[in-house]
């Protein structure tokens, strides 16, 4: 956890940038592969039913037998049609019903005349039934209609059409034109093939564009999927991994301490430096699963380390300048391509895996929770305040319906649907969280757990914080530690404590030890911000603390209060700006100490240096990923 007052430069803000856009890139990648692969999918099944459909019983032809064309052929001259209808725009002489006939178009329209009489041939239901009866004898006829409304199945044909619908195992229908011309029949087969056809070409209305705008999405969805695919690969994929030769090979990693420690370890090649430490039994903390946005796996290199470590500077930018500056480098970004020497934490040394059980969980908000654990018999953690362990979490997943709740916890995760939540780990992680408990050698310990909550439609929560809330009183748990470097200076100096949520808990620490273990007479001022009055944690105690010690003093502001509160309103390092940094005589004089979220925790030190604060009078505890 990192401690500095350092705001982020404008490269550090472009890195972060970066990070986000290629989260996003992958987000939107994921999505709209999920989706090309269900329409590949649907090609893919549509292709085998063409394959399995039998293509004689598609197009129904095979059930009709053809009829005996006209044997009379009568000489016949259409000059007295000419003469009967002179703006006729086309004559065809046909042959329907065995007998031949004259199919006229006058003024757009179609009339049937016998090619003898010359008189107009009405096509009635009778006539078509009797067609379907010499196509296809020994059938029972159920409908005929003509119809002039289009459908799915007379989309290919002029209307008005005949429909005729009969009693066969594939419910097939004949078409037939106004005048009586057999066009096509429709089997159940056939409508099968069409749905199929439908998926297959993706026109969902008419089913014979293969030029519509589903094709033209999904051809361009593929494109960006095949470039953005390769960009990603970039930020997957390092050199190192293809390099096959060598990638075995043991190179020697010197570890030291400034206390003094030194040892030798071999470590293969081309892995990260966290990952091969954590094989020798050197276990560096991490929030972030080595995402480099935590902050946690922080080490230091020889001068001529974090030099030769230079080109991928960009990676350890969420590390103070002073940090980078004195050769610190996130572990999770450093790979090990040759012999190195790296300083460990002197924490990382000598940090303990200890096993306890939970006591207590209950509910303070309907999104935080208190966890008690007690140590094994026999055990104890000595620790000092602003300090943090890191929770084993094993793989496994969380149902958060399954969990038991209070009836103004369930209320609130009904009607925000955090009930229907999953907290999902497909490999053991780590989280760290701070003590609430006053320092010292303690058996028991307690910590505060927000649930992490998905901001978008995802209906997946925070792996580690899940599985704190999925916790009961006789649970085992296994924890390391203790870690971190937020530590209070001892001296008179003001201490002026800012935290939000519940980064309220290293804080609490600090006050306990400040007030109740040294006995300090300096002047402590705590600044706490949440949302609502509801969400106030331990505000029994902070108030039992300043009516019993006259140099504590709090206040509490609610960002998202209504008018008339009885606390301050608006976000707490504005209410610390407004209502007690401008007016104070001696603010860089003072020791400041900030915990909360990211957005809380930038603001704060922003405004920090805008009073001129010197870095070296401000510490502050990162959330980490969760």
């Amino acid at each position: 956890m990192n401690n500095s007052a350092q705001v982020k430069s404008y490269q550090e803000k472009s890195n972060e940038a970066n990070i986000n856009t290629v989260f996003w890139l992958r987000r939107i990648h994921k999505w709209l592969g999920l989706l090309l692969g269900l329409q590949l999918f649907l090609w893919v099944l549509s292709g085998l039913m063409f394959n399995w459909l039998d293509h004689k019983e598609v197009s129904g032809r095979y059930l009709l037998t053809t009829p005996e064309k006209s044997s009379i052929a009568l000489q016949v001259d259409p000059t007295d049609v000419l003469k009967k209808y002179p703006n006729a725009s086309s004559i065809q002489r046909v042959s329907r019903f065995n007998s031949e006939w004259w199919l006229i178009e006058d003024n757009n329209e179609q009339l049937l005349l016998d090619v003898v009489s010359l008189k107009s041939k009405r096509i009635a239901k009778p006539v078509i039934e009797s067609e379907v009866n010499k196509r296809y004898p020994d059938v029972k006829i159920i409908s005929t209609n003509l119809e002039s409304e289009r459908t799915l199945e007379n989309r290919r044909f002029n209307l008005p059409v005949w429909r005729v619908d009969v009693s066969d195992e594939q419910e097939s229908a004949l078409y037939f034109d106004q005048y009586g011309q057999f066009l096509d029949i429709k089997t159940n087969s056939w409508r099968l093939f069409d749905i199929f056809w439908m998926l297959h070409i993706m026109d969902y209305s008419g089913r014979t564009d293969f030029n519509n705008a589903l094709v033209i999405f999904v051809a361009a969805g593929t494109l960006f999927i095949s470039l953005s695919g390769i960009l990603l690969l970039f930020s997957v994929f390092k050199r190192q991994d293809f390099v096959l030769a060598g990638k075995n090979k043991r190179v020697p990693i010197q570890i030291t301490s400034r206390n003094g420690f030194e040892t030798e370890v071999f470590v293969r090649k081309n892995q990260t430096l966290i990952d091969a430490l954590s094989k020798e039994g050197f276990d560096l903390p991490s929030n972030c699963g080595g995402g480099g946005t935590c902050g946690l796996c922080k080490v230091r290199l020889p001068q001529a380390e974090f030099n030769h470590q230079s080109s991928s500077f960009n990676k350890h930018q969420i590390l103070s300048r002073n940090a980078l500056k004195d050769g610190c480098r996130l572990g999770c970004q450093i790979d090990v391509t040759g012999a190195m020497t790296v300083e460990l934490p002197e924490q990382v040394l000598k940090q303990q895996v200890k096993q306890g059980k939970v006591t207590a969980s209950r509910f303070l908000t309907p999104l935080v929770k208190e966890i008690v654990l007690e140590l094994d018999k026999g055990d104890e953690l000595s620790f000092q305040a602003g300090e943090y362990m890191q929770f084993h979490c094993p793989e496994g997943s969380v149902e958060l319906s399954y969990i038991q709740r209070p009836d103004f916890v369930d209320d609130y995760w009904r009607d925000n649907k955090i009930n229907s939540l999953k907290g999902v780990r497909t490999d053991a992680i780590k989280r760290a969280y701070s003590m609430v408990d006053k320092p010292g050698r303690c058996r028991e310990l307690t910590f505060l757990v927000r649930l992490e909550v998905p901001t978008d439609d995802s209906n997946t929560c925070g792996a580690g914080s899940s599985y704190l809330f999925s916790l009961v009183p006789g649970d085992n748990v296994s924890l390391s530690g203790p870690f971190g470097e937020f530590y209070a200076e001892q001296s008179d100096d003001e201490m002026i404590l800012l935290g939000g949520g519940v980064g309220i808990a290293p804080l609490m620490s600090h006050i306990e030890y400040q007030l109740h273990v040294l006995n300090s007479k300096r002047k402590i001022t705590l600044f706490y911000g949440v949302r609502d009055e509801s969400e106030v944690l331990y505000l029994d105690k902070l108030s039992q603390l300043v009516d019993e010690f006259s140099n504590f003093q709090m206040v509490i502001a609610l960002s998202n209060a209504k008018q008339h509160s009885r606390y301050a309103i608006g976000n707490i390092s504005d209410v610390a700006r407004y209502q007690y940094f401008k007016q104070h005589d001696s603010l860089p004089s003072c020791q400041f100490y900030v915990c909360g979220p990211p957005k809380m925790l930038s603001s704060t030190l922003k405004i920090l240096s805008q009073f001129n604060v010197p870095d070296s009078k401000v510490r502050f505890d990162d959330f980490g990923s969760i």
